[in-house]
């Protein structure tokens, strides 16, 4: 499920925006990965654009440094893998992509499936997506989980371009769960 989203960055929280019907709510939300914090792994891409560039938080509109660059050849199953320390469990209510800045038409996910593990071997799927075309550069889409679970791993699979090129392109991508104040 999409989410509509605005707000601000403010050092890895952020307010969300959310419209379902005709209610409108707010809440406040925290990124879950953070540079240095997990183990990130991936297919093959661009040398200079490893996976790790997905979740660098650099998010600078039209910056040519921060994007994964994975090859559309390995379509359908690029993946790109966020693991927590070992034996750290989180719960992502949601997640969210932006796009890269050069040829998001092309370069954007169009299909693709969020799974998450404990072990690295059996994955339950979390959400499977289709048809996300449009894209604009440096663009936010947010993604709903519907059953959360506490898991170690998850991992992206895109399965389908928004259209050909040499490749896909993803400037970051967040793991997001609700910020509990107490």
């Amino acid at each position: 499920m999409n989410c509509f989203f605005g707000g601000r960055i403010l050092k890895k929280f952020f307010f969300i925006i959310a419209c379902f019907g005709t209610a409108l709510c707010g809440e406040t939300f925290i990124d879950l990965t953070a540079p240095g914090y997990g183990t990130v792994s991936g297919s093959p891409s661009h040398n200079s654009y490893p996976p790790s560039k997905a979740f660098d938080d650099d998010i600078t509109p039209g910056s040519t440094t921060g994007r994964w660059l994975p090859l559309q050849s390995q379509l359908p199953n690029v993946y790109l893998r966020y693991q927590f320390p070992s034996g750290v469990t989180h719960r992502a209510t949601s997640y969210r992509l932006m796009s890269g800045h050069y040829n998001p038409g092309k370069r954007s996910p169009k299909s693709f499936t969020l799974q998450g593990s404990n072990d690295d071997s059996n994955w339950t799927n979390l959400d499977v997506v289709s048809g996300q075309t449009g894209w604009i550069a440096d663009e936010w889409r947010t993604f709903t989980i519907d059953s959360p679970g506490d898991y170690e791993f998850y991992q992206l699979i895109i399965s389908e371009a928004a259209d050909n090129d040499t490749y896909l392109s993803i400037r970051e991508f967040e793991l997001l769960a609700p910020l509990e104040l107490n």
